[in-house]
Formats: C-alpha cells, structure tokens, sequence
C-alpha cells in the first residue's frame, strides 16, 4: 500500500464467497482500501441476485466494514441508459487497479463478457471503461467492466470450483482465442499477469 490506498475489484456470485468472508476477517487498514465491482446485475441492490448486495453481506464486514465500496448500480432504469454515469464512477477509481478477482460460468464468460451477447464485441474490443450487456442466455440486463478494464490492474486472480469449469479452462488455453470463450481474452492476453485457483 506504498501509495497510500489499495484497489480491489471483486466478482459476485457464490464461488468467492468464502474468500470474502476470510478477507472480512484480515486486520489491514480497510479504510484506505477501495472495493468495486467487475460487473453488476441491473436490479435492486438489496436483492439475493445484486452483486452489490453479497460483496456487502460477505466482504464489507468485520475488519472490512471501513473499505470505501464504489458500485455499478445506479438509479437508471436500464443499464444501457446508465454507461456514461458508471463510467464516470469508474474514472474515479485510481488505476491500475492491484488486484482483480474474477470468476469464471460454465458458458466460458467471465465478468459479464458474454458468449453471443450482441455487446460483447463492443465490451473486448473498444477504447471504453464499462459497457451494458444484455445477456441472450442469463437473466438482468448486466453493466461490465469492458476487457480493457479488467487488464489495467497489477494482478489477476480467477477463482473456479468443479470439475466441469475446470475442463472448460483447459479446452480454453488449449484451443485459439474465440469469441464463444470470453474467458479466453483474459487467460491468453500477456499485459498482466493471471493466478488460477481450482477447487
């Protein structure tokens, strides 16, 4: 923390919830740690489903409760209406990032870079900061941090549990970057450097 603030970008989902709840639990100088997402669900942050509601049901407590936490969600009723106001949210945040935890789901996307979804292209590929996404296969209209993003950090960790994610990493590093495999731009990209923990 030699510049006075440390950067943590967290995924939701259940996966990194044990590892929230340890986090929770660390004695480090929380309040000079600022805590954002890589993606949110656009629905009520108090629902079961808001990524915003289980990174503060699960990190934001105990020792952690003093992080400052940036969400995603805004009062916009569509996610596509809300870009430039999270964009801005994000513009605040120090870069690079120092740390990313990233999940991975079984369709091979990663924050919300999904497969088939009409954004995606617009979300790996352009000069932007966040982008709304619109999933064909997955519920809510998602906002995301776009692929150049999720690459200004010192550090990647990507987090997976069961047998079947962990054949789909492997078919993944395995075959050439494709855009069905999301996940594939982060694993095979060379600017930062990607630790993988499978449980």
């Amino acid at each position: 923390m030699q510049k006075g603030y440390a950067t943590l970008v967290v995924s939701g989902g259940n996966t990194p919830k044990p590892l929230f709840k340890k986090l929770s639990n660390l004695k480090l100088e929380w309040e000079k740690v600022i805590v954002t997402l890589t993606d949110e669900r656009w629905t009520d942050t108090k629902s079961k489903d808001s990524n915003e509601n289980t990174v503060r049901e699960n990190l934001l407590q105990n020792e952690a409760k003093n992080a400052k936490f940036i969400g995603l969600k805004t009062d916009h009723e569509s996610a596509f209406e809300a870009q430039k106001a999270v964009s801005q949210k994000i513009s605040t945040i120090p870069k690079p990032f120092d740390l990313i935890i990233l999940g991975m789901g079984e369709d091979a996307h990663t924050a919300s870079l999904f497969p088939d979804a009409n954004e995606l292209k617009n979300a790996l590929y352009d000069d932007i900061s966040v982008k709304a996404i619109n999933p064909p296969e997955a519920p809510f209209e998602r906002m995301t941090l776009s692929l150049k993003t999720l690459l200004n950090t010192k550090s990647i960790v990507l987090l997976m549990e069961g047998e079947q994610k962990y054949n789909i990493y492997n078919e993944v590093i395995q075959k050439e970057l494709d855009e069905k495999r999301p996940i594939g731009f982060i694993l095979k990209q060379q600017k930062t450097p990607v630790e993988v923990y499978h449980t």
